[in-house]
């Protein structure tokens, strides 16, 4: 059996990914939604746009880390950077 092997910069970046994922979920629900604009502002800005590039910055490092390494951690790090790419053509699109 083969033991998935991360360091903790690999799962920070995806932990950060996942949080940036549902900001963005909770974003697209709430677009259909009347709220007030308060709400709206800390889920895209915190949830989504903050969890994102933390993920990001966690990712390159985790990528560098893992590369010395020799393990999954480049793997994590690199679904964080491509979750921020992915996002923003997501967000242009729709704009």
């Amino acid at each position: 059996m083969h033991r998935f092997s991360a360091s903790r910069w690999g799962w920070a970046a995806l932990a950060a990914t996942a949080l940036s994922i549902v900001g963005f979920g909770i974003q697209s629900a709430l677009d259909y939604v009347p709220e007030p604009s308060v709400i709206e502002w800390v889920v895209f800005y915190v949830l989504f746009v903050a969890a994102a590039v933390v993920g990001f910055v966690l990712g390159i490092t985790a990528v560098e880390t893992g590369w010395r390494r020799g393990d999954q951690t480049v793997l994590l790090g690199l679904i964080a950077i491509v979750w921020l790419v992915l996002a923003q053509i997501i967000q242009s699109a729709w704009d």
